[in-house]
């Protein structure tokens, strides 16, 4: 009994030893397989950064043109809005100076018409007498 007993504790043990050495074998084909995987995965984080690094500098780029373009345009608005600005004063200086002169004309006109108002009634007298 003891030698068959032997025999199938041989076979057990020789058994055992072939799952280790398979067990060792996948272990390793497993270890390979994660290291590719990590190292895959380095590679595409990597990539990853660089698209998001160049995004950014797109992004950071487009902004300063945009907002280049936006005090261009509102310096022009400004500069457009401060000459009318200028040319509605100078038309409302015109108008006073207009005015003004009118108003002037008006007075001499007055004055002249209680002038001629003086001498035809001097005449009127002059001539009754």
């Amino acid at each position: 009994v003891k030698p068959a007993l032997f025999k199938e504790l041989e076979q057990t043990k020789s058994s055992l030893q072939k799952e280790i050495e398979t067990s060792k074998s996948n272990a390793e084909a497993l270890s390979k397989e994660l290291d590719e995987i990590k190292k895959a995965k380095s590679k595409e984080i990597e990539k990853l950064q660089k698209e998001l690094e160049q995004a950014k500098s797109e992004a950071k780029k487009e902004l300063n043109e945009t907002k280049k373009e936006t005090e261009t345009r509102l310096l022009a608005q400004m500069e457009a809005l401060r000459d009318e600005l200028v040319a509605s004063n100078q038309h409302r200086e015109e108008i006073n100076e207009q005015r003004l002169r009118a108003e002037l004309d008006a007075k001499e006109a007055v004055t002249r018409y209680a002038s001629l108002e003086n001498d035809k009634n001097g005449i009127i007298v002059n001539l009754n007498e």
